[in-house]
C-alpha cells in the first residue's frame, strides 16, 4: 500500500498514492502479473492498511482530525462485548484471554491508554497459564476496568493531524536520585526524531556498580 500526505483540494487522481498505484499496475501488465484490481483503494480519504483505520474525511479535517486507530467497528464490538462480560461475576478463561488480547491491539494506537488496565492482563495471563477453559472469578477492579476501556473505545485513536511537540526530553536514574533535562528544539528536527522513535539504540552504560561504589568510597574518605 502506499499513503500520502495531500491537500484536502487535491484532486484523486495527482495525488501520490493514486500514482504511486498507477505505476505498480503498470509493472503489473508489464510482466503480465495477474492481479487483483476489484480490490485496490483508489486515492480514499477513509482507508483500511496493515490493521489500522485511518480516518481523513472532509468531516475529520473540518474537526481537525486525521484519526489513526484499531477499525471503528472493531472498538465498538469489543466495547460491547467487553460491557457484557463486566455483568458476569465469572468468566471463561479463553474469553478473558481473547479480550485481554483484543485490547492490546486496540491500545497499541494511543499507548497512554494501557494505564487503564492492570489487574484484567495479569488476571488473563494466569488464566492462560492453566491450559484448560475454566471460569475465571471476575473482581470488581477487573470488571471496572473492562468498563472503563469500553468508555474509552470510541477515542482510543491517535491524531496524526496535530503538530510535533518541540521539547525533547531525556532521564537516568541512580541509586540514590533521578533526573530529567529538556530542550526546545526545531519542528523539523523533532520530526526526525519520532520517525525513528520506533528504533531502539544501543544500549550506553556510564558506570559499573563496583565504579560508583569506590567513587562513593572516595568521597566519603574526604
Amino acid at each position: 500500500f502506499a499513503i500520502g500526505r495531500e491537500s484536502r483540494f487535491q484532486q484523486p487522481p495527482n495525488t501520490f498514492a493514486a500514482q504511486a498505484l498507477a505505476r505498480a499496475r503498470q509493472l503489473y501488465d508489464a510482466g503480465k502479473l495477474l492481479g487483483s484490481t476489484e480490490k485496490d483503494v483508489v486515492a480514499a480519504s477513509v482507508f483500511k492498511a496493515a490493521g489500522a483505520e485511518v480516518v481523513s474525511s472532509d468531516c475529520a479535517i473540518d474537526l481537525g482530525l486525521t484519526t489513526v486507530g484499531a477499525p471503528c467497528a472493531k472498538r465498538l464490538a469489543l466495547s460491547t462485548l467487553s460491557l457484557r462480560a463486566a455483568r458476569m461475576n465469572v468468566t471463561t478463561a479463553k474469553l478473558l484471554s481473547r479480550l485481554a488480547g483484543s485490547w492490546t491491539s486496540v491500545i497499541m494506537f494511543r499507548r497512554c491508554f494501557s494505564a487503564v488496565v492492570q489487574d484484567m492482563f495479569k488476571l488473563a495471563s494466569e488464566a492462560e497459564s492453566q491450559g484448560s477453559n475454566c471460569l475465571v472469578p471476575l473482581s470488581p477492579s477487573v470488571r471496572e476496568e473492562l468498563i472503563m476501556l469500553a468508555v474509552f473505545a470510541p477515542i482510543i485513536v491517535t491524531n496524526v493531524a496535530v503538530n510535533y511537540g518541540q521539547v525533547v526530553f531525556s532521564s537516568d536514574a541512580s541509586l540514590a536520585k533521578g533526573a530529567f533535562t529538556s530542550r526546545r528544539i526545531t519542528e523539523e528536527t523533532a520530526e526526525v526524531l519520532w520517525l525513528g522513535s520506533d528504533k531502539k539504540g544501543c544500549y550506553s552504560k556510564l558506570s559499573s556498580f563496583p565504579q560508583t561504589l569506590r567513587c562513593m568510597w572516595r568521597r566519603a574518605r574526604g
